[in-house]
């Protein structure tokens, strides 16, 4: 399957048969999003940074409430979890989704404002691909994330959801070098995609940076 970022927490998982995209954001992040086509799209919160549906083409299933869905093949599990630290008082909710797709078994965090229960890490541990929000203010701040993403142990760890140099000032979140040195060092992909399947899956958890398009 290919793996294809395009800014803020949006990523297109192209399998065999099917694609998922992740939530779609609005442009008053400071960058546009192109017209996306899929088969199915996650929303792990009704924040427009989040939610921008008007990106994708009609036609796909939207998937943006917890628990079992099982839409056009693809098994969904969604987990419910906290925007904030104070128990989603100031942020409300927000949704960790995980999937098998091609044998890969691929972990979006969404917009993680807490430390995950134990019931919910428990559920997602080990899994191939984590999508992490490393930017803070919004989410987890970066140490606290690299934190939680030891916790969870993944093959493969994505950072999302960080600044860059046309990020809107109303997005007051950091830059990836923070949550990088934070987690203690990583590689920069400088490509927008790749590839990936079981077989080449890292022996211990490898965290890359990927580029994106309008970056």
């Amino acid at each position: 399957m290919k793996i294809k970022y395009y800014g803020h927490s949006c990523f297109a998982f192209k399998g065999k048969d099917v694609t998922v995209v992740t939530d779609p954001y609005d442009p008053y992040v400071g960058y546009d999003l192109p017209r996306l086509t899929a088969d199915i799209v996650t929303v792990s919160h009704q924040h427009s940074d989040h939610n921008y549906l008007k990106a994708v083409k009609p036609g796909a299933a939207v998937v943006d409430t917890p628990g079992e869905h099982d839409v056009k093949g693809i098994g969904i599990k969604g987990y419910e979890v906290n925007h904030d630290s104070a128990g989603g008082s100031r942020r409300g909710k927000s949704i960790i989704f995980c999937m098998d797709i091609d044998g890969i078994r691929l972990c979006h965090l969404g917009d993680l404002g807490e430390r995950l229960r134990d019931d919910v890490l428990e559920k997602i541990k080990g899994a191939d691909v984590l999508f992490a929000p490393v930017g803070g203010f919004f989410t987890l701040e970066p140490d606290r994330m690299a934190e939680e993403i030891r916790r969870v142990s993944p093959r493969i760890v994505i950072p999302m959801h960080y600044a860059v140099e046309t990020t809107s000032g109303d997005m007051p979140i950091k830059p990836v070098s923070q949550f990088v040195r934070a987690y203690g060092g990583g590689e920069e992909l400088k490509t927008d995609e790749f590839d990936i399947n079981p077989e080449n899956l890292p022996d211990t958890t490898k965290m890359y940076v990927m580029d994106f398009y309008n970056k």
